[in-house]
């Protein structure tokens, strides 16, 4: 009997950091903070957008960045899933859209930059980050990304994908396009990487999504966390 309850007390022993982990779990819901489009295109490669309500993204000339704060999550959370909610439009309800996520690798200025309708794009704010500035073209001096586009680790850490036929406006009611952003945030709460946010791109076609000067359809970060 003695060697029974030993046993069970080892067992127990062994059990209690994983009842731990399911005991503290928790999740948290974060707003974007700051987001802006990189276009690339004749006048617009130093042209801000900080401030609209749409982003376009494609594989090559289209890119989006966008943070969220998650100085919310307490010290020494374990990251048990995380995903990005965007809300969009998809242009070609026939096709998937996969979505990649990369981590951005430089610090960056939202602006206040607005598409005012028509091309060239003069007049408009230049004092935020754009296709060849992170600091805004206004900034004396500027300072330009190493790689036009955004600076950012060459491997995807959140992807994500439309499946056939959902519908050309995603919200709340039919689902908005969630990518995989477990590896992404990991990299912030547990390995100590510089929250400089995501840099978003189409692999094979366009997807525009709504920023957070739309409130309710804000890109979204979902954090499902732990605490030892």
């Amino acid at each position: 009997m003695k060697r029974i309850t030993r046993c069970l007390l080892a067992i127990a022993m062994v059990a209690s950091p994983i009842s731990s982990l399911a005991a503290w779990g928790d999740s948290v819901t974060l707003l974007a903070v700051a987001d802006t489009g990189l276009y690339k295109h004749s006048a617009e490669d130093r042209d801000n957008f900080g401030k609209d309500q749409w982003i376009e993204i494609d594989p090559l000339a289209q890119h989006a960045l966008v943070r969220w704060d998650v100085a919310s999550l307490p010290h020494g959370a374990k990251v048990i899933a995380a995903r990005i909610e965007l809300s969009g439009f998809i242009s070609d309800e026939k096709v998937r859209h996969v979505v990649q996520g990369f981590l951005v690798t430089h610090d960056w200025v939202e602006g206040h930059g607005v598409n005012i309708g028509h091309y060239p794009w003069s007049g408009l704010p230049r004092d935020g980050a754009s296709w060849d500035t992170f600091d805004g073209f206004d900034a004396h001096p500027y300072d330009t990304w190493r790689t036009p586009g955004g600076d950012c680790d060459p491997q995807p850490v959140a992807t994500g994908e439309t499946r056939p036929g959902q519908k050309s406006y995603l919200d709340a009611h039919d689902g908005r396009l969630v990518l995989d952003a477990t590896a992404l945030v990991r990299s912030w709460v547990e390995a100590g990487r510089p929250n400089y946010g995501v840099l978003l791109t189409c692999v094979d076609s366009r997807f525009k999504f709504q920023t957070r000067e739309c409130a309710q359809r804000s890109p979204r970060l979902i954090v499902e966390y732990a605490v030892p």
